[in-house]
């Protein structure tokens, strides 16, 4: 059997590229992301008023944190594009019309940049790795004087 070449290879649900470019992934993420964003703006007038944040924190939260210390080395126009979508779904939860300011939309429900949440994500798993908390071949890359 030959092996193929190909552009893209998803691999534990990130999409590499032969481009060494996270563009591709970051598109896909966020036209994942948009489908459950249109899904909740659907339903955000028949459910609950806490509803929407609950099943933005269930279902579309986790699209954005699953490998995001892998990717988080994307382009700022990636980030920018992954950004719009969290900021749609904030003005969804909250009923706010879409020229509200993004910021003071991501404040009134207590929301994190993605950008932060990634920085967050990356700095907890140094932790881990440095604490051994994380796989011991991580640990052993530390240098022993740091």
């Amino acid at each position: 059997m030959q092996l193929q070449e190909v552009d893209s290879h998803k691999h534990l649900g990130l999409l590499f590229h032969n481009s060494v470019s996270w563009d591709p992934h970051i598109v896909s993420l966020h036209q994942h992301a948009v489908q459950h964003v249109n899904c909740l703006r659907s339903i955000s007038n028949f459910v609950p008023r806490f509803a929407p944040f609950s099943i933005y924190n269930s279902f579309i939260l986790p699209i954005f944190d699953y490998g995001s210390i892998v990717y988080d080395t994307c382009s700022q126009s990636d980030a920018l594009l992954l950004a719009s979508a969290q900021i749609t779904a904030a003005k969804i939860i909250t009923g706010c019309i879409m020229t509200t300011a993004n910021d003071a939309v991501l404040n009134d429900i207590s929301l994190v940049k993605l950008g932060t949440r990634r920085e967050m994500q990356i700095l907890l798993y140094y932790y881990k790795i440095m604490f051994g908390m994380a796989s011991p071949s991580l640990h052993s890359l530390i240098p022993k004087n740091v």
